[in-house]
Formats: C-alpha cells, structure tokens, sequence
C-alpha cells in the first residue's frame, strides 16, 4: 500500500512512554481531567492508494473465496457478524505517515465483529478501534512468494502479519504455480502447516478446509484457491449450486419420463390380456385384474 490519500487531517501521533503518565500522575495540570488522545478512524484514515491489481485474476478469486463461504459464516456468525475484506486496508499501526502502519491484504476475514459501523461500510479495518484481529489472511503471490514470506520488521509482509495484525491463518497462494503455503499461529507465532491427505489446510475454528482446484470459472481454466468441507467436497458458488439444482431436475424429469413410459406400456399390456381371457372364456362376467408379478399367470 503506498501514496495513499487521506480524506482529511489526521491526528498527531500519540505519546511515548515519556510523555505519558506515571504515578497516577495527570498528563496536565487538572488532575480531574485524565489525558485523553483521540485516534483517527476509518473514515479519517487514508483508505485508498490507486495502484493497479497486480493480476487480472485477483477480484474474481476474491469472489470464489467469498461467495461460498458465505452460508458458513452465516450459520457460524448470525446476524451479519463477520467482515471479509479485499484490497482493504488494515491499519495494525499508528504511525507517520499512516500508511507505514497499514498492510492491504488480497483477502481477510474477521469473524464476530459487525458487517457495518454505525451504518456505513468501512474504509479500512483499525485494530485499534476493533480490537479483534483477523482469523485468514490471503495474499495472492504475483512473484514467487518471496514478498510474501518477507519478515523485515515493520515492514515485511510476513512480520506484520505475524506480529502486527496477529492473523491466525496466513495463506500464500502463488499464481504462477497453484502453490499454496499456509501458517498457524502457534505459541505466538505463524508456524507452517502440513497439508491433508487431500492436499488441504484445515481452518478449524470455521470448520473448512482451505485448498487448491484446477477448473474453470468466468471463462478461465487455471489454479483456483476454493474452500471444502471437511468431507473434502468444494464449497459451491450460487452458480454452481444452481446448475448442480438444475442438472438433477433435468435428471428427474428423464426418470419420470422414462417411467411414464414403462406404466404406459403395461397398462396397454394389461388391457390386451384381459381382452384375451374374456374371449377366451365366453363369458362378459370375467374380470381382469392386474398381475402382482410380471411373467406369471394368475391363479
């Protein structure tokens, strides 16, 4: 995130720990009126910076990644109380010029925190307005990964990621290659994780499995990342479940048809035999009844 815009001022920076109480001691001279340091937030905070996506490829697989997980997080977090972001600021950091302390992931989700505040969308997510901190982080690696994997502090996307925004999952998803990296947070840190038999990751807390699909969607065959169930079975697009819906209503309708068929042509059948018995046996009192068994007489 760089040469980014702010809407307006933004505040000075807070203090250090030398210009800070100690002692109980008042940062002013009226001890009835504690210091009080205003932080900006999202809507004072720098939230756009104009740089083109990296990869045509980046706002439909944000979509793959969103729209089928959708029903989870409903049934996980009801009451619209997820945030899932996408080229979204995530300021971790006051600093100056704010954007030193604000990473943009590709895609991050952030469980248990209102869809809204106070009735708008946000701009940016501020940690220190929210508090809680991502549960997935994705960036999506135009290069080899090593930007991705870089733990300068302060600046290296894996450090902040680790130690900044303290994501508990931090997916690398490498275009060239359909590589997919993912880390846990273990004992404070992103530790690497072992893929699956499936050659999936498991995010537990939202009972899926992160992983990769060669396949095509809007009109690109290539490495998708998709979510699965923990049976292994991908998560589907609304798409995708209303094709899936309409392949087996087409299924069903040739099934019926084919059985519409099939008690047509006994009934014709049974209409001949009955016909048959009544000449037969002369009479206009014989009545024909349907056979229990195909292939026997009846006794």
């Amino acid at each position: 995130m760089s040469a980014l815009k702010a809407p307006g001022n933004v505040h000075p920076l807070l203090p250090d720990h030398t210009q800070l109480p100690c002692n109980n001691e008042p940062l002013t001279g009226d001890p009835a009126q504690p210091p009080r340091v205003l932080l900006p937030n999202h809507l004072q905070l720098p939230f756009r910076d104009d740089r083109p996506v990296e990869n045509s490829q980046e706002h439909p697989q944000s979509e793959l990644l969103s729209a089928p997980l959708m029903p989870v997080l409903r049934k996980l977090y009801p009451g619209d109380r997820c945030y899932i972001g996408r080229d979204v600021g995530v300021y971790f950091q006051y600093t100056d010029p704010p954007s030193n302390g604000c990473r943009a992931p590709d895609w991050f989700l952030v469980p248990d925190v209102p869809l809204l505040l106070d009735g708008q969308m946000r701009r940016s997510y501020v940690m220190w307005h929210e508090l809680e901190p991502p549960l997935v982080v994705i960036e999506y690696a135009s290069g080899d990964g090593s930007e991705e994997r870089d733990q300068t502090p302060q600046a290296g996307k894996f450090w902040v990621y680790e130690r900044g925004v303290h994501a508990a999952y931090y997916a690398i998803f490498v275009w060239a290659t359909g590589n997919l990296e993912v880390y846990h947070r273990q004992n404070n840190r992103l530790a690497r994780m072992e893929p699956n038999e499936r050659g999936h990751y498991a995010v537990a807390p939202l009972d899926v499995e992160l992983g990769v699909w060669q396949g095509e969607y809007e009109g690109v065959t290539t490495h998708w990342l998709r979510w699965f169930g923990t049976d292994g079975a991908m998560l589907p697009t609304p798409e995708e479940e209303a094709q899936k819906l309409a392949d087996e209503n087409r299924r069903l309708a040739a099934k019926y048809e084919r059985l519409a068929e099939r008690v047509k042509a006994l009934g014709l059948a049974a209409k001949l035999r009955c016909q048959v018995t009544a000449d037969l046996h002369g009479s206009s009192r014989v009545l024909c009844q349907p056979r229990r068994q195909l292939g026997r007489s009846p006794r």
